[in-house]
């Protein structure tokens, strides 16, 4: 796996306007589908640490916490 670079955020997955509107769709608990949460985890595993990937994930209301690991 790649290792995680710390010099890497969220306001850099910002500036792409498909991982903004995930982002804001998760930070509202709304559902992004299973296409959605791939696109997500594949991008920001660049730019998060592992558990900060998993956290944004859990913010799926339709998608249990315990799958986001």
């Amino acid at each position: 796996m790649a290792e995680w670079r710390n010099d890497m955020t969220v306001e850099g997955l910002k500036k792409d306007p498909t991982m903004t509107h995930l982002l804001e769709s998760l930070e509202q608990g709304e559902h992004i589908g299973h296409y959605g949460r791939l696109v997500f985890a594949l991008v920001a595993r660049h730019f998060l640490s592992p558990d900060e990937l998993t956290e944004w994930l859990a913010k799926d209301r339709n998608y249990p916490s315990a799958n986001a690991s």
